[in-house]
């Protein structure tokens, strides 16, 4: 019995100790597996090729362009543009050429001394046939891109920085009709006074045009009036309906007037009304070769800009000096 039991005891123990063995062991190798994870971790890595560091710019945003519906017929686009807000302020274009040349829109805040450019965006205007600045808003009426059979208006109220199309100033605004003797109106297109108007503008119910030496004045549904005006450059209208008056800027040789003259006429003229003198912008000699197509003549209440040639002119007592 004591050789049973004692023989008993000895396997217990030796099982015993094959199994704390066993655990060292699995331990030491889950220990070994552990570690050699940890420096496949840890072990530096090919970074190969860098690729290329991002940049970032920001875009800038679109200024508003003209829808269709703010098209209509053909309009010339063959003189320089002037339009006075004070007599500090006014805007200037010159006309452009559809596929060619783009107008150059600028303006002077210091009685045109010195001009910015305004930037016309993607207006989408290629040239410049009418031109009304304000205080508030300005508009500008031109030939779409691409076409250059129809024309936008468009207008900004932020100095230039953005333009949208107006439907509003395409119905207002005068101009004539490139290549033919038509003149669109507030009121519709209609025939013009001669064979090639130069300019127009419209006050209220009345509507004058220029020609080569002559000056045309049509009161509401009335046939055009016309007068003869040797050497007229340009004109500018001030007031409304039948109350019109007009300033006319017309090349002077005479030994009074050195320069450009400034005449005055009414919107009730006949065929035998005369221009009245009213002063002289002394520009002959710094303006350069004068022409209908290098004048440009605006007035707002009693002043009243003049851009002949190279240079730019404002009087302050509605033409009278300069």
């Amino acid at each position: 019995m004591k050789s049973r039991v004692a023989g008993s005891g000895f396997f217990s123990s030796l099982a015993g100790r094959i199994a704390v063995i066993a655990v060292i062991v699995a331990f030491v190798v889950v220990d070994v597996l552990l570690v050699a994870a940890a420096l496949r971790a840890t072990a530096p890595v090919d970074p190969g090729t860098p690729g290329p560091i991002p940049t970032y710019t920001s875009s800038p945003q679109p200024t508003a362009t003209a829808s269709a519906s703010a098209a209509i017929d053909e309009p010339s686009g063959e003189v320089r543009l002037l339009s006075a807000v004070s007599a500090a302020e006014a805007w200037r274009t010159t006309p452009g050429l559809c596929g060619g040349a783009a107008p150059k829109v600028e303006r002077s805040t210091d009685g045109g001394d010195t001009w910015a450019v305004v930037d016309l965006g993607s207006t989408g205007v290629a040239d410049a046939v009418a031109l009304n600045a304000g205080s508030d808003r300005t508009a500008l009426a031109g030939h779409l891109m691409g076409s250059c059979t129809k024309t936008k208006a468009m207008a900004t109220f932020t100095e230039g920085k953005f333009w949208a199309a107006s439907t509003t100033d395409v119905a207002d605004l005068a101009f004539v009709v490139r290549g033919t003797n038509r003149v669109h109106l507030a009121s519709g297109v209609v025939a013009g006074p001669c064979a090639t108007p130069l300019g127009a503008v419209q006050s209220g119910s009345a509507a004058a045009v220029s020609c080569d030496d002559a000056f045309a004045v049509k009161n509401a549904d009335a046939a055009w009036q016309t007068v003869t005006v040797d050497g007229l450059l340009g004109f500018t209208a001030t007031g409304t309906g039948t109350a019109t008056s007009y300033l006319l800027a017309v090349d002077s040789s005479s030994d009074d007037c050195d320069g450009v003259a400034i005449e005055s006429l009414t919107a009730d003229l006949t065929p035998d009304s005369v221009p009245t003198p009213v002063g002289c912008a002394p520009v002959a000699s710094a303006a350069g070769t004068l022409d209908p197509s290098t004048v440009a003549l605006s007035r707002v209440g009693a002043n009243v800009w003049l851009w002949a040639g190279s240079r730019v002119s404002v009087s302050a007592d509605g033409g009278a000096s300069w």
